[in-house]
């Protein structure tokens, strides 16, 4: 499905009621690389690694492993693929060996709940993977933290995305005439780079620069309505040392918030805010290309929490009960060091029950699923509470937690005797 999006802001493209967009593909990277063959840049995790491994692929573009078998992908890239593949975290070549089938009609188109288009659909689309059509069963990744606040401003996000790596050299354009042409760096109106085959998981930083969007993915007649914010790709002194922008290939892909020094998925990768005349695959075979000014788009998580966790389990929730609460706690007290696979209170599925799973149901407390039964943990069915941030109030559960773990164990210790 072709789309196109404009650059024209987003005022307007809702006033209009609908925008041309063009799917992206690859988030490519600048800043202090501008220089060097993206084909070694950041193709490896981060140090602190947001959930690298749990961005895979649709077709040709990407997708977002969450858990529980649970894939979230654009809807426009959805119109064929049916196997979902995700790098192999033990193979640095990143070779695809992942693959799994798409459960038929597993699909699950998200709505807009919140803004001016309440109850139309969205672009963002659910889908299930079947783990007994792989060896390796059911992936052996982190189950996904969603953001419940849009992020703000000037805040720096992660994008991870899979599509073709961009050239070696910065290439110059003058859009003097209706057809960009290229020149030299004197002349040039436009500086920027020409994308390229093959493909690769690749992750970027960025600032956030807008973030009170609503754009149309779709067309008039079928609109696909998503809220976003955007980021703008820079040069020079600007750029950051990971600076990113998506291009022809990447959407589907994750951007990752660190919150309090958790991360959580804040965005979805949905486009890419093209200049006038710039270069671009078309049925007349132009290159693709990533310019400095254009703006990567991204769908807002925090818009369709909800709805996501009314299917995928509550992050947190170690008893699955709909709510993170003191149970989850008594749960991993219960069972604390404990190993094995599938070891009750192991949110985080590692193996092991820990700190780290302590540090999960910190980061949110007291949050509920939509669909939780009644009566549950405090919180009103059918609510998601409001997160803490993990500077108080889940800081401070990690704190009591030592004292918690004591008693509860001095309590079995009496409860035998």
């Amino acid at each position: 499905m072709s789309f196109h999006l404009w650059r024209v802001s987003v005022a307007l493209a809702a006033a209009l009621g609908w925008i041309s967009a063009r799917q992206a593909q690859a988030v490519i990277v600048a800043g202090a690389y501008a220089n060097t063959s993206d084909a070694t840049v950041n193709i490896t995790p981060p140090a602190n690694d947001p959930g690298f491994y749990n961005v895979g692929k649709v077709g040709s573009a990407s997708a977002i492993y969450l858990g529980d078998n649970w894939v979230l992908s654009a809807s426009h890239v959805q119109l064929g693929p049916t196997t979902f593949t995700f790098p192999d975290p033990n193979n640095p070549a990143q070779l695809d060996t992942g693959t799994y089938n798409i459960v038929n009609n597993s699909g699950v188109l998200l709505t807009n709940q919140t803004g001016m288009h309440i109850g139309s659909n969205s672009d963002l689309y659910l889908y299930k993977i079947d783990p007994t059509s792989s060896p390796f069963g059911t992936p052996n990744l982190p189950q996904l933290l969603l953001a419940q606040n849009t992020p703000s401003i000037g805040d720096t996000v992660m994008a991870i995305g899979r599509g073709a790596d961009r050239a070696s050299t910065m290439t110059y354009w003058n859009n003097a005439l209706p057809v960009w042409q290229t020149t030299t760096q004197a002349l040039a109106s436009h500086t920027g780079y020409i994308t390229n085959l093959p493909q690769v998981t690749r992750w970027g930083e960025n600032a956030v620069a807008t973030n009170n969007g609503e754009v149309n993915f779709g067309t008039m007649a079928n609109p696909t309505w998503v809220k976003t914010f955007t980021t703008l790709f820079n040069n020079g002194g600007s750029a950051l040392a990971n600076e990113f922008q998506v291009t022809l290939g990447d959407s589907g892909g994750a951007v990752f918030s660190n919150i309090g020094g958790i991360w959580m998925l804040s965005g979805m990768i949905e486009g890419i805010d093209l200049l006038n005349g710039q270069p671009y695959p078309t049925t007349n075979g132009q290159t693709a290309t990533a310019v400095f000014g254009n703006s990567s788009v991204f769908a807002d998580i925090s818009a369709y929490r909800a709805q996501i966790l009314d299917l995928v389990p509550l992050v947190g929730d170690a008893n699955g009960d709909g709510f993170v609460n003191g149970q989850d706690i008594a749960l991993i007290a219960s069972n604390w060091l404990a190993t094995g696979a599938g070891q009750a209170g192991d949110v985080n599925h590692d193996g092991i029950v820990n700190g780290q799973d302590m540090a999960l149901v910190a980061s949110t407390w007291t949050t509920s699923t939509s669909n939780a039964p009644p009566g549950g943990g405090g919180s009103a069915a059918g609510q998601s509470a409001g997160v803490p941030e993990p500077g108080t109030a889940g800081l401070a559960l990690l704190g009591l937690f030592p004292l918690w773990l004591l008693r509860s164990r001095g309590r079995r210790r009496l409860s035998r005797a």
